[in-house]
């Protein structure tokens, strides 16, 4: 077309150079249909830059011009600050990050790469199987499949993070409660009737009576003595504890034999445990511990031993204190009303 002048079509009376930078008429071509050169043109003399998009306005760098490099700063960390809750609170901060974590992981490795296929179907790259003719049944069913068994999966992940937490949060409770369990007491032994390991930290905080027992001696009638003080003052926190030994050759049964006398023939309701020696240097350390504590041992069958609430008292008594006798029941009685 004549006439057609492209420099007043970009506002440009005079022709206008840069240095290293092709003028910008040279990207305007004489056809006036090329508008997108023209558009070009401008465009590249209004933001200063050239046709590869680099600052031509600025000075060029010479080679000897020596290079400046900015160095990062080391980051500095965090001073420690302990946390508010102690270590249980740090256990609980650790894994509610490790559910968040878990949750990340499924999401990021289990429920997006299946449902690839359902997000492309969804954004129109597959044609929709629902309600198309030609589609078998089994396609159109298949991703409702996907989607439930992902969706079970997840919740069972969920699930199982909760129990580890529940369990953890009670495993942590106990662990507490038995950090404070005197070291009289922090001993296990097993358990009479089945052999089940039992930790003697469970009766802190209760008064207890210690006994040796023994199913062929003189003393063994103090059983029923024993039932009912143990029936009698269980409520107020007295516990009996019965371990058989025979250190004196009067318990040579097993542990089903003595099982069977104290549960079926004297109804004893009180802990018992297993046979093992209770006098001598081949004492358990229960009765070691006891032995150090009262300053006595045991030098017959049915010997007590009286352990306050907080163990640290223990009184010793003979086996001619019956358990119903006036000085074992005001001993008790006193250790009762000890809160």
């Amino acid at each position: 077309m004549k006439g057609f002048n492209p420099k007043a079509k970009i506002g440009l009376s005079q022709p206008t150079t840069w240095p290293n930078q092709v003028s910008p008429s040279a990207y305007i071509t004489s056809k006036p249909s090329d508008m997108a050169s023209v558009a070009k043109a401008k465009t590249c003399m209004d933001m200063g830059t050239g046709q590869n998009g680099t600052d031509t306005l600025a000075p060029s760098v010479n080679a000897a011009t020596p290079k400046h490099t900015v160095t990062s700063q080391a980051k500095v960390p965090w001073p420690a600050m302990p946390h508010p809750l102690g270590a249980l609170g740090v256990w609980l901060s650790t894994v509610v990050e490790s559910v968040i974590a878990h949750l990340h992981h499924v999401k990021t490795k289990v429920y997006k790469p299946h449902h690839a296929g359902l997000d492309r179907m969804r954004h129109g790259d597959r044609p929709r199987i629902t309600g198309r003719p030609g589609i078998p049944q089994s396609a159109r069913v298949r991703p409702i499949l996907w989607q439930t068994v992902e969706v079970l999966l997840l919740i069972e992940c969920v699930l199982m993070r909760f129990v580890q937490v529940f369990l953890g949060l009670m495993m942590a409770a106990t662990g507490l409660a038995y950090a404070a369990c005197p070291s009289l007491l922090d001993h296990r032994f097993a358990r009479l009737q089945d052999g089940a390991p039992q930790s003697l930290c469970q009766f802190q905080n209760k008064v207890l009576l210690v006994v040796n027992t023994a199913s062929y001696c003189g003393f063994t009638s103090q059983y029923e003595g024993l039932v009912k003080l143990y029936e009698e003052k269980k409520d107020q926190g007295l516990v009996v504890l019965g371990f058989p030994s025979n250190d004196f050759s009067q318990e040579p049964g097993s542990n089903e034999q003595v099982a069977d006398l104290c549960f079926n023939t004297y109804g004893v309701a009180f802990p018992m445990f297993e046979k093992s020696v209770v006098r001598g240097e081949q004492a358990n350390p229960f009765y070691q511990a006891l032995r150090q504590a009262s300053g006595s041992a045991p030098k017959w069958n049915f010997h007590k031993y009286l352990i306050s609430r907080d163990g640290s008292r223990v009184e010793s008594f003979n086996s001619l204190n019956s358990p119903d006798g006036s000085a074992l029941r005001r001993a008790i009685d006193a250790e009762l009303s000890q809160r």
